[in-house]
C-alpha cells in the first residue's frame, strides 16, 4: 500500500466574523432574528486549502460533499466524532484540521487519491 502524502503549512487561524455579519447570516439560515451575546467570537471557514492554494475548501462533515464519507482520510474525519474543525480541498482530496488560534498546519492526502 503506498503512503498517504502529508504536507504542512504555515500558520494561520480561521478568519473572525464580526457579531453583526454572524447575527445577519444566521438569521437567514435560521428564518427567524439570531442575537448572539457581546463577547462571543465567531470564526468561518478557511478560503484556501493549505496543500494546493485552491478555494475549493468544504467542511469535512459537510452533507453536501458529493464523494462517500470513506474517502476521506480517517485522520480528518470520523464516523464516530464529529470533527468540526475539519475541512478537505474538492480540488486535491487533501483534509485538514483548521485551528481557531494561529497555528501550523498539517495536511493528508489518503494514498488512494490522484491530485492530477
Amino acid at each position: 500500500m503506498p503512503p498517504n502524502e502529508i504536507g504542512s503549512a504555515p500558520e494561520r487561524a480561521r478568519p473572525v466574523v464580526g457579531r453583526e455579519t454572524a447575527e445577519a447570516q444566521l438569521s437567514q439560515v435560521a428564518e427567524h432574528p439570531i442575537n448572539l451575546p457581546e463577547r462571543v467570537v465567531v470564526t468561518s471557514a478557511p478560503q484556501t486549502c493549505p496543500a494546493c492554494g485552491a478555494q475549493t475548501v468544504v467542511w469535512g462533515c459537510d452533507p453536501s460533499v458529493d464523494r462517500p464519507l470513506t474517502e476521506i482520510h480517517p485522520a480528518v474525519w470520523s464516523e464516530h466524532e464529529l470533527m468540526a474543525d475539519s475541512f478537505i480541498c474538492t480540488t486535491c482530496d487533501a483534509g485538514w484540521i483548521e485551528p481557531d488560534q494561529p497555528a501550523a498546519i498539517t495536511w493528508v492526502r489518503p494514498y488512494w487519491t490522484d491530485p492530477d
